[in-house]
């Protein structure tokens, strides 16, 4: 059985082995082990002062992927949140990034401070968008139940690999209707699934109208990305005329 200094040691060689450092102009770029929720590595950037000591940052990384991972910048009522994993790490939080003022000596208890500060970031961005989905599908059911549209919730769509996908809302009425909710917090990620999502339908020669309803206009892109396959966009301001679509 293995003891505890090997499991230890063990340990470190995987974060040995799973770091990339690069040399960049002043500045070195640290790509490391720990990932945000999409399963992207966190970077960290290293440099040295004029003094001699070390800065430790993330250059703003950590807001901007959360903003291409959810397709939105984090709410102003979430900033105190930023600063509060800040000072529990340690850090300085300042237009926008996350910094270690340290040494060379402690620059690695650093990088772990900022890493697990930066891999926070994308867990509240995360829980965000999921509160987010959840919300506005509720919200979706109320409009569905107050116009007393006939749906199911959910609606299993199998693909060819055999992976259990879902709509989020089927309408039998009229020979059947899919809808999408698609919440305020989605980025591109939901834009793909619903992407896919339609595609797969499409390559069955399901050709049963596909909606599309966004809690709130999304960025060009994205937009774009839903209007490819879907039947038509309708903004929560257009329900309206998603309910008048569906027969109600």
């Amino acid at each position: 059985m293995s003891t505890c200094s090997t499991i230890i040691s063990r340990h470190i060689d995987y974060l040995r082995d799973n770091f990339l450092c690069e040399s960049r102009g002043d500045h070195y770029v640290l790509t490391t082990p720990y990932t945000f929720p999409d399963n992207d590595a966190i970077q960290v950037f290293i440099r040295e002062t004029a003094d001699g000591r070390v800065v430790v940052s993330d250059r703003g990384e950590a807001l901007r992927h959360v903003a291409v991972m959810s397709g939105h910048h984090i709410a102003e009522s979430q900033a105190e949140m930023l600063n509060r994993i800040a000072a529990k790490h340690d850090l300085i939080f300042q237009q926008g990034e996350f910094i270690a003022l340290t040494s060379y000596a402690e620059s690695g208890e650093a990088i772990l401070r900022l890493s697990m500060a930066i891999k926070e970031v994308g867990d509240l961005a995360a829980v965000a968008r999921v509160q987010s989905v959840v919300r506005f599908a509720h919200r979706v059911r109320g409009l569905f139940e107050q116009r007393r549209i006939p749906y199911e919730a959910d609606f299993p769509v199998v693909n060819e690999d055999g992976l259990n996908l879902s709509v989020d809302f089927f309408v039998p009425a009229e020979g059947g209707k899919f809808i999408q909710a698609v919440g305020q917090q989605a980025g591109k990620k939901d834009a793909l699934e619903t992407y896919h999502i339609f595609n797969e339908l499409l390559e069955r020669d399901d050709h049963r109208q596909k909606f599309v309803l966004v809690e709130k206009t999304l960025s060009k892109p994205n937009m774009l990305m839903l209007r490819r396959k879907a039947d038509r966009v309708f903004t929560w301001a257009e329900a309206d005329e998603l309910t008048h679509a569906l027969g109600a």
